[in-house]
């Protein structure tokens, strides 16, 4: 699991690759919260499209994220999701409590 992040057009942008699963969960989610928590940016957008597996830890990870950003006013957006994720999503029903764009692109679009 790889984590980097970047600025453009004044929104954050954290890009995951590899799998999210239940090994990677505590350090990644340690490097998010850093990140999060240094946030200036009203929009976060999470590029998932080089992640093929999340697990039910890592769900855990994106529900957090949500709480906090609702509580800094910061518009949370994922992008970019392979279809296995998103089954995923769709099995625990979360698809609903997201901003969810096919590009990132398009999600930096939709203002």
């Amino acid at each position: 699991m790889e984590l980097k992040f970047e600025t453009k057009e004044n929104v954050a942008i954290i890009h995951f690759a590899g799998r999210m699963d239940v090994h990677f969960v505590n350090r990644v989610e340690e490097e998010f919260n850093s990140i999060i928590s240094g946030l200036n940016n009203k929009v976060l957008i999470i590029n998932l499209e080089k992640v093929d597996y999340i697990s039910s830890s890592a769900l855990r990870i994106f529900v957090t994220t949500l709480k906090v950003c609702d509580e800094k006013d910061i518009t949370l957006k994922l992008s970019s999701l392979r279809p296995a994720v998103v089954k995923i999503f769709d099995l625990v029903e979360m698809t609903s409590l997201f901003h969810i764009y096919n590009s990132l692109p398009e999600a930096l679009a939709q203002k």
